[in-house]
């Protein structure tokens, strides 16, 4: 058998098999993916919740990489520790139910945006998404990935993947030693299962397992319980820890409906050439998708909003043009990995790659590059900024073991044999430790001063009490599907939530017996909210669920427009007073007008730093950046320059007044604020405890103050 390594973006890539997914769960707007991997990284001072301390933390790394574009709208994506659905971007819950941005936050959730373009900067593939979610509490998210370095064709044509369309392949015999599983997810990633001594192992970083439960039957099921079920190749059911369900259709090989929780039903139409021609969603909206040839042309929104897509004869794509005309292009160098990325405002940026020492260079319109440098598994292990300042990093596995800053400072990571982060160490030696039970949910939380914080789960994984370190406890119950019913704090006092028949929140009830209850409109949007007193404010949402009008108690009317890509472009208020916004072809915000015509105007480099606002008075005033887009001088309309001084990680070190007055500022280890030097050199100190809470302020005078803290943090 020859050697199948498991791609974390559905592209041909180098083993061995980096940590799924690309891009990583943790989604910022037109980033790089760091590389192969995808796994959530706790940070000093993350709160573990109810899925432990992964919940919620954000990737170092990313935040070091430089921008491929302007902004645009959040993505979230599968991964090993994050993987769909998610019930958002900026959260690591993986085995808790749709959707994966919340419905009318993001084009991605049912815009005319295709989704912002990311880019792995290891092996170059670019990857762009788009997708549409449902109005409603659990709904069906249906999301279409493009992966440039893919060569596989399938109902969305070539290098598109549709969400709802995972594919499980099998290679070889119950009696052949090398029988091995590939999983096409929701995003291109091709992931592989390498039978080993009866059992099917998952690629390097993967905390899945998958098991052969009859004939051609599989289930894959997440760290902690969300559960894929397979038969004859498709996916038939996906359920997640607390029993909702997704149920799947089909009409031979054709995916025909995807039912949800609450009987929500998205139904799918092919074209005789047997490719997605559109599919339909609960509420009856319907998206299409236009093909030349085996290439997917267009995607046309309920609204009639058309993306358009371009290509070369290699079906890699090289324009994508928004329903506004705004088109970006993309070339390619000989290896299929992106080579250049131009916005429709003229900006361009060049990627570079050197596959022999695994290092790529990415140079923004400005010229400032970023090279970052990766070991074989696809990690990046050094970054070096525009700026010559050098991050490290280092790794147990495809798991982040140390993360060095250009200042030197470093934060350690340990983790249990399932994968769970188990201690942060910041630079300054304090450590947070976590604990959890088999099912792999805290329930133990000690923090750097050895205070101590547990936790109680049921075996669904529903939270059922918190014990802080003074021994006050907390306590939850559950109505169906996880749905918190009751809280009683540590007094006693309990607040009661209940449900409508879809499992929304229809009220809550204070522990004092006040009760504000929601009603819903058709789509499963909030129209209205009732307060204990009775006074009621309702609301009224778009067919892409954005809020429309907001109607409080005493009748006053707040009306909110938007353009194609859901930016906020106008609002009026109840006297019928207009403010307006005004965005170019990146989404980029250039001017506001408020209601007495008066005219703010904003401008922006190529690398999309706002470089300049001019008022409605044509006072000008305008920022300079360093190589690394840092805000180094704000000149006023006088020639007043405030010049700000930073350190090699970004920390701001010292401001110079247009005086030439100097305040400087120092930090401890940890990136804290530890003093502020005015100009005429008074100092302001503040001292932090283990646990990074600050316990006394002493002010240029000598005048300190002290806060103490109990255990609980209080």
């Amino acid at each position: 058998m020859s050697a199948s390594w498991s791609r974390n973006d559905g592209a041909p890539g180098k083993p061995p098999a980096s940590r799924v997914g690309d891009p990583p769960g943790r989604s910022y707007p037109m980033q790089y993916v760091t590389g192969g991997s995808g796994h959530c990284m706790g940070l000093a001072g993350a709160p573990p919740g109810p899925l432990g301390p992964q919940q919620g933390v954000q990737d170092k790394v990313a935040l070091l990489m430089p921008p491929i574009g302007g902004p645009s709208c959040p993505v979230c994506d599968d991964t090993g520790d994050c993987p769909p659905p998610q019930p958002k971007c900026e959260e690591c819950e993986e085995d808790t139910a749709p959707p994966p941005t919340e419905p009318g936050v993001c084009p991605a959730s049912g815009g005319c945006c295709s989704g912002p373009e990311r880019l792995n900067a290891w092996n170059g593939n670019l990857v762009i998404q788009g997708g549409a979610v449902p109005p409603g509490l659990l709904p069906t998210p249906v999301r279409w990935t493009y992966n440039g370095q893919s060569t596989e064709e399938t109902v969305l044509g070539f290098g598109w993947q549709l969400s709802v369309a995972q594919r499980l392949q099998v290679y070889g015999t119950d009696d052949d030693p090398e029988k091995f599983v590939e999983l096409t997810k929701q995003s291109g990633e091709q992931r592989t299962y390498e039978r080993i001594g009866g059992e099917y192992v998952p690629p390097p970083g993967v905390d899945t397992t998958l098991t052969e439960t009859g004939e051609d039957t599989y289930t894959e099921t997440t760290r902690l319980g969300y559960q894929t079920f397979w038969d004859g190749g498709r996916v038939i059911l996906e359920q997640d820890r607390v029993g909702n369900a997704w149920t799947y259709t089909y009409d031979g090989a054709q995916l025909q409906t995807v039912t949800g929780p609450g009987a929500a039903v998205t139904t799918f139409a092919y074209n005789n050439e047997g490719r997605v021609s559109g599919f339909t969603d609960p509420a009856g909206r319907e998206t299409q998708f236009g093909y030349t040839g085996n290439d997917l042309t267009s995607v046309t929104t309920p609204e009639l909003c058309v993306t358009e897509f371009a290509y070369d004869d290699l079906h890699l794509l090289t324009a994508r043009t928004t329903p506004e005309g705004y088109t970006t292009t993309y070339t390619y160098n000989d290896d299929n990995q992106l080579a250049t990325l131009e916005s429709p405002t003229g900006g361009l940026r060049t990627y570079s790659y050197d596959s022999e020492d695994d290092v790529t260079v990415l140079t923004d319109p400005l010229g400032s590059a970023v090279t970052v440098s990766y070991d074989a598994g696809g990690n990046p292990t050094r970054i070096d900024d525009a700026l010559g300042g050098v991050a490290t990093l280092t790794y147990t596995g495809q798991r982040l073991e140390s993360f060095t800053d250009p200042t030197g400072n470093r934060t350690t990571y340990t983790y249990d044999n399932r994968g769970n982060l188990t201690s942060i160490e910041d630079p300054l030696g304090a450590t947070t430790i976590y604990q959890y039970d088999a099912n792999n949910h805290v329930t133990v939380m000690i923090d750097p001063l050895g205070h101590r914080t547990t936790y109680t789960n049921d075996d669904q994984g529903n939270r059922l009490s918190i014990t802080n370190a003074l021994g006050n406890v907390t306590t939850y119950t559950y109505a169906a599907f996880g749905h918190v019913a009751t809280e009683t704090d540590p007094l006693g006092y309990v607040t009661t939530h209940a449900y409508d028949a879809d499992n929304r929140p229809v009220s809550v009830t204070d522990p004092l017996g006040h009760t504000t209850t929601n009603t819903y409109d058709a789509a499963g949007n909030v129209a209205a909210v009732t307060d204990p007193e009775g006074h009621t404010t309702s609301f009224t949402h778009d067919s892409l669920s954005r809020l429309l009008t907001t109607t409080d108690p005493l009748g006053n009317v707040t009306t909110y427009v938007y353009d194609n890509q859901s930016n906020l472009v106008a609002m009026i208020d109840a006297l019928g007073n207009r403010t307006t916004s005004v965005y170019d072809g990146s989404n980029r915000l250039i001017a506001t007008v408020d209601a007495l015509g008066n005219r703010t105007t904003f401008v922006y480099d190529v690398a999309n730093n706002r470089i300049a606002a001019v008022d409605a008075l044509g006072n000008r005033t305008t920022t300079l950046y360093d190589a690394a887009a840092q805000a180094v001088a704000v000149i006023d309309a006088e020639g007043n320059r405030t010049t700000t001084v930073y350190d090699a990680a970004g920390k701001r070190l010292a401001m110079l007044d247009p005086l030439a007055n100097r305040t400087t500022f120092a930090y401890d280890a940890a990136g804290r604020l530890t003093a502020a030097i005015d100009a005429l050199g008074h100092r302001t100190t503040t001292v932090f405890d283990a646990d990074g809470k600050p316990v006394a302020t002493v002010d240029a005078l000598g005048n300190r103050t002290t806060t103490v803290y109990d255990a609980a943090h209080q």
